[in-house]
């Protein structure tokens, strides 16, 4: 995986602007330890869906260790500590049952 450069040219978002700090209270960065090295990085983004439930993308959980990943909440810029920040350790790893199109009602992943 490439580190992300937050200097390098990024064409992905256009006219687009910087949001105030914690102004999407819902957003998270869900994080791995990708390299078994003590530091996690940031895989991909999430949403709140409750107090202790957050959604992800699918392709972003590469394996169901729970302990590999953690939750950080608050977060402005990853790049630098702003003291709004809680990290939250994931619990469990529930995915879509093989075989089934739609969720069931209570498999959404709690961190």
């Amino acid at each position: 995986m490439v580190p992300f450069d937050p200097n390098a040219h990024n064409e992905r978002v256009i006219g687009g602007y910087d949001a105030p700090p914690n102004y999407w209270k819902w957003q998270i960065s869900l994080q791995e330890n990708i390299y078994d090295d003590g530091y996690h990085y940031h895989i991909c983004g999430g949403s709140l869906i409750g107090a202790s439930y957050v959604v992800t993308a699918a392709h972003c959980i590469s394996s169901l260790d729970a302990t590999l990943y953690r939750v950080v909440a608050g977060e402005h810029n990853i790049y630098e500590y702003g003291g709004t920040e809680q990290i939250i350790g994931v619990e469990r790893i529930t995915g879509i049952p093989t075989g089934t199109k739609t969720w069931p009602r209570d498999t959404i992943s709690p961190c």
